[in-house]
């Protein structure tokens, strides 16, 4: 027996029919905290600071009509708030996001593997200081069938009324690959970036970093024996293996200067290689939890498992046995108790995304004969 993995998100990563989908961003969380209020504030991470890398949004697409790899969706159309972004010839947004967003193509020219899109500027004036939904849509032809595909992502945005001023975010060090393996001995590289103040970039050589992955509902520390591999400086690169994951995994960085904690931040790893995929059912089907008196409290998530190749069900929902773990951005574990316990579902409720404070993630580890 072999145990596989699968990482859910409650609220908005959508698998449409055969394809799965999702936006990630190639810098980790994609979020910003302000300080201020509606005539002046100032953002903590400042995408407009000088050295501070834009962020990218990737739409990844890993179909299961395949043995291996992700398709190249077309005809993509960009979201914000539910209106479609306008771009001009220069791949720049227009009208009233002007300038605010740049539309990424994949081209032989620029070496990006997905649709993209990149942050150009500070978000919380432009979405009203709310939480801002960026929602992707393209299509994928087979044969002469052609499907229409899409995935969100939520970019939270949040005053800063603690005095955050460290940032650890876990990005991928190559942008146009991000955390996807998508061949058979291939590897992606996770790298923590540490900012102090929000926007001044901290070298990696002055902090120490301790990465983890999670097993068996529990941050297990790597270390230099592997089987993944550490480099960098300070030990601020993680090399993950096509063998070291079984269809996703979740990685945590911890940040330290001079011993004490500096921040931390986790990021999943999709091995789009795999011949297995884990399929989420939520109830609701929408997977969103609201904190409305009369709104839904609670999502309840099962997984099955599939061949992508042959597409018939290896793992039945309701026959499948696994270990669910519930974690914030940060990685902190919110089912504590219950997360190292095989059973058939697991029940996120509305006290966990209010610890929270934003979406959550279920790492799923399900048996597979």
């Amino acid at each position: 027996m072999s145990v596989q993995t699968g990482i859910g998100v409650v609220s908005f990563n959508r698998k449409m029919g055969s394809y799965t989908t999702a936006l990630q961003c190639s810098e980790g969380d994609l979020s910003q905290l302000y300080t201020g209020d509606a005539t002046s504030f100032t953002c903590i991470p400042d995408f407009e600071a000088a050295g501070y890398v834009k962020p990218v949004l990737n739409f990844v697409v890993v179909s299961s009509r395949v043995a291996e790899g992700t398709v190249t969706p077309t005809n993509i159309r960009w979201y914000f708030n539910g209106a479609l972004i306008s771009f001009g010839t220069d791949g720049v947004s227009t009208g009233n996001l002007a300038g605010y967003f740049e539309m990424i193509t994949p081209t032989a020219a620029n070496g990006y593997m997905y649709p993209g899109l990149r942050v150009l500027k500070n978000l919380p004036g432009i979405g009203n200081f709310a939480p801002i939904n960026i929602r992707v849509e393209g299509q994928v032809a087979v044969g002469t069938d052609t499907d229409t595909i899409q995935a969100s992502y939520t970019i939270d945005i949040r005053q800063n009324t603690g005095g955050t001023s460290n940032i650890v975010k876990v990005a991928a060090v190559s942008p146009v690959q991000g955390f996807v393996i998508s061949s058979k001995s291939g590897s992606v590289q996770l790298k923590a970036v540490a900012y102090r103040n929000g926007t001044t970039l901290v070298s990696p050589a002055s902090l120490t970093h301790k990465w983890f992955r999670m097993s068996g509902g529990a941050w297990v520390e790597i270390t230099s024996a592997g089987p993944e591999t550490i480099s960098g400086d300070g030990g601020s690169i993680l090399t993950v293996h096509e063998a070291d994951v079984m269809v996703q995994g979740m990685y945590k960085c911890e940040v330290y200067d001079s011993g004490k904690m500096f921040g931390q931040d986790v990021e999943k790893v999709l091995d789009a290689s795999d011949c297995y995929e884990v399929l989420f059912h939520y109830t609701p089907a929408d997977a969103t939890i609201s904190d409305d008196p009369a709104g839904n409290h609670s999502v309840n998530a099962r997984v099955s498992v599939i061949s992508r190749k042959t597409q018939g069900t290896v793992v039945a929902k309701d026959a499948s046995q696994a270990k669910f773990t519930v974690i914030d951005p940060a990685g902190n574990i919110l089912n504590t108790g219950e997360n190292t316990v095989k059973k058939n579902s697991q029940d996120v409720t509305l006290a966990m995304v209010q610890q929270a404070g934003t979406d959550v993630q279920i790492i799923c580890e399900v048996d597979v004969p």
